[in-house]
């Protein structure tokens, strides 16, 4: 805006000198039409709309479901700067409680829609362990011990006492450890 208003009172002043001031009149066109579409970017609408789009961007890099809500809150409080002329602090409280209640009342709602677990899937990842055979890569000791079940190290539960290089069965897996029995 600065440039602008140079450019103006230069152009008012070549009015005054007549011929010789053409240099500020083009200078004056010139600015205008440069720095026209700037205005567009005052608008608070137009700002919290950008600010909005690049938290949604920022949420593609930083996966998390939460940088999400704040570009929802951004383009809620565009809206209302749309729709009624509204001050700063009030934009301002606008996007925090547009934010905050997204955050609070749908992340944990869309977490479960997008990131968790369909029941069919856990049941396929247990499919992949029960009723396969491990062997045993020392003896138990208190009923707890390591076995080897395709190509990795295991910590298993057996209510027997099984020996080194014995093999196992897996009957079920809680966490991280699995529950075997004798073979």
């Amino acid at each position: 805006m600065i440039v602008w208003e140079s450019a103006q009172l230069r152009a008012k002043g070549a009015a005054k000198q007549g011929f010789a001031g053409i240099a500020y009149v083009t200078d004056f066109l010139y600015f205008r039409e440069k720095y026209q579409h700037m205005e567009i970017l005052s608008d608070p609408a137009v700002i919290w709309f950008l600010i909005g789009l690049g938290l949604l961007l920022l949420e593609l890099v930083l996966p998390g479901l939460v940088i999400i809500f704040f570009g929802a809150g951004a383009w809620v409080t565009a809206l209302a700067c749309v729709l009624h002329d509204f001050n700063l602090n009030w934009q301002i409280l606008i996007f925090l409680v547009a934010s905050l209640l997204g955050l609070v009342l749908l992340r944990k709602y869309l977490r479960r829609k997008f990131f968790g677990k369909k029941s069919g899937e856990v049941e396929d990842q247990l499919e992949e362990f029960i009723g396969h055979k491990a062997i045993a890569l020392g003896d138990f000791s208190e009923g707890m011990g390591k076995i080897e079940f395709k190509g990795t190290h295991w910590t298993a539960h057996c209510n027997e006492p099984v020996a080194k290089n014995q093999w196992v069965t897996i009957v079920s897996k809680e966490s991280l450890t699995l529950e075997v029995k004798p073979t």
